[in-house]
């Protein structure tokens, strides 16, 4: 076998292990933030993870654009050009990043998000901190895609959980 198959080999044997350990972390988590939240608690924060972690799926093509071309300036040997690819995918998400949370942010002062969760727990200025902080911390995660779509270029896909 060629070098390329033994380190194809191996990143799959790593991915399969990473992923076995996050479905396993996974399970542990929902039972421990069950015990720790309760039900309606953690029915909340799902609904409000699930909900967001949908915008990921909104980065235009960037980060897979940019994972196709600096594929191809790594196969050329051309590192500089691969490094302007990354830091204009990382620039064109922080932009869309930004517009994104302060729309969301404007529009979300008009929810009611005691409606929403269908919950009187809380108060909807909580409610509305929580969801905030959350959108924040999903358009960072959107920004960050680029970096998986580096790894993914470099052929080290093992590294992503």
């Amino acid at each position: 076998m060629n070098s390329k198959n033994l380190r194809l080999i191996k990143q799959l044997k790593l991915s399969l292990v990473y992923k076995i350990l996050a479905i396993a972390t996974s399970f542990l988590l929902v039972r421990i933030m069950l015990q720790y939240l309760g039900v309606e608690q953690y029915g909340i924060w799902s609904f409000i993870l699930s909900l967001l972690n949908f915008i990921i799926f909104f980065d235009l093509g960037i980060a897979n654009g940019v994972k196709n071309k600096v594929a191809e300036c790594l196969s050329d040997n051309n590192v500089l050009e691969a490094q302007k690819y990354i830091s204009t995918g990382y620039f064109i998400l922080s932009v869309l990043g930004v517009v994104a949370y302060i729309v969301f942010y404007v529009l979300s002062q008009f929810v009611d998000w005691q409606s929403v969760f269908n919950t009187a727990e809380h108060s909807n200025e909580y409610l509305t901190a929580v969801v905030l902080i959350v959108f924040l911390f999903v358009v960072v995660n959107l920004i960050l895609t680029v970096s998986i779509a580096v790894f993914n270029a470099k052929e080290k896909s093992s590294f992503i959980v």
